[in-house]
């Protein structure tokens, strides 16, 4: 049986055919704490050592961190939860890896901590979003339009399904949703 291992701290990697090769049945060990790759390897190799890749537009940079949210349909990790929604395509579901809570605002409306302006679900794994010091914790918009049989605009309704997680709003006169 080979046995090995390599740590990778810094440098810039382009492979046509990857940078990682192996075979699954041995017992090698990679560690990804540095570098710029054109490849996303950290499910594989990095994020349950404390450290994330984010993409900067050409190259995933690795950093140390966690992910607080995965897209489970792309298989991204996202450091903040607003992150994961803001890039998720109509109809994606995105997964709560930990307890969070919200922080930054959303766009132009600073009384709400996470925005969700698109059909999606949000899998909660059982974990808890704290709505930090928002008003209005989560804040699902409608600001869709479609055409009903009449030719009319008629307002569309954003389908989002929020599954497995406690939403905690301690502000006075605060709401969880909204």
């Amino acid at each position: 049986m080979n046995e090995g291992s390599v740590e990778v701290i810094g440098g810039t990697f382009n492979g046509q055919w990857g940078v990682f090769s192996y075979a699954e049945d041995t017992n090698n060990t990679i560690a990804i704490k540095g570098g710029a790759f054109k490849t996303n390897y950290s499910e594989k190799y990095s994020e349950n050592d404390g450290y994330i890749f984010e993409f900067n537009g050409t190259y995933y940079i690795v950093k140390e961190g966690t992910y607080v949210a995965r897209n489970i349909t792309t298989g991204q990790g996202y450091v903040k939860l607003q992150d994961a929604v803001d890039a998720a395509e109509a109809g994606d579901t995105i997964e709560l890896l930990q307890d969070i809570t919200l922080e930054g605002g959303y766009a132009n409306d600073t009384e709400a901590g996470l925005g969700i302006e698109k059909d999606l679900t949000i899998n909660g794994g059982n974990h808890t979003i704290n709505c930090g010091d928002f008003i209005k914790g989560i804040r699902i918009y409608n600001n869709k339009t479609i055409e009903d049989p009449d030719n009319t605009d008629a307002n569309y309704m954003t389908a989002v399904n929020i599954n497995d997680v406690t939403v905690i709003n301690e502000v006075k006169d605060g709401r969880c949703i909204d």
